[in-house]
């Protein structure tokens, strides 16, 4: 599950970091902390995000950072089930997010919650079956990564990330309905064989499906 940009000033491939400008956000490499080209991202009439909110995006970098290579960061909520299980289930809910909604052009992140990074509403090049961060803009990038941070990170998370946490829970509250039926039916194998950890944090500890 590639999640890295290489750096074209040290060569290094790993999970960017993303940081807040005076014009908007940038990533730059978590090595040598080079921004990485076109990187930046206009806030435009957005709302801006806490400096609070941008920590528990590093934060839930620096756990699937350290996943990738097999190291244990139990600094976010879920990740105390070791790497593997981690990483499983975050590119579970990345495909999950980036389904095809049936009926439109749109993709499941946009019947979810918003947070304060943005998903771009037009998606120009409609994800593969196996999506990666990387063949997204870094605009579109961000608001996918904050959506995976808000899911996984269960509800304390979701209260910090989403623009209004007083909306009800979007994907309990319509559940995987919009999904296509045969990727509603995929994802729900997928999540057969998550931790309970996982199960409950992403769907709250009553949740039955």
């Amino acid at each position: 599950m590639p999640f890295e940009e290489r750096c074209l000033t040290c060569l290094t491939l790993q999970l960017p970091s993303f940081v807040k400008t005076g014009r908007g956000f940038r990533v730059t490499c978590s090595n040598c902390g080079t921004f990485l080209a076109g990187s930046e991202i206009s806030l435009g009439g957005a709302k801006i995000a806490e400096a609070s909110q941008i920590k528990l995006l590093q934060r839930f970098e620096a756990v699937v950072y350290d996943a990738l290579d097999n190291r244990w960061n139990v600094g976010f909520p879920g990740a105390s089930v070791g790497p593997r299980e981690l990483l499983r289930t975050v590119e579970d809910l990345l495909w999950l997010i980036t389904r095809t909604v049936e009926g439109f052009d749109q993709m499941f992140v946009h019947h979810l919650n918003d947070t304060s990074f943005r998903v771009p509403r037009f998606i120009y090049q409609l994800p593969k079956a196996h999506p990666w961060l990387g063949q997204f803009p870094i605009s579109t990038r961000l608001g996918l990564v904050s959506h995976l941070a808000a899911l996984f990170g269960g509800a304390a998370i979701r209260q910090q990330l989403f623009t209004d946490p007083t909306v009800p829970y979007a994907l309990l509250a319509g559940g995987l309905k919009s999904l296509v039926p045969s990727d509603a039916k995929q994802f729900n194998q997928k999540m057969a064989s998550w931790p309970d950890e996982h199960k409950s944090l992403v769907f709250g500890p009553n949740y039955t499906h």
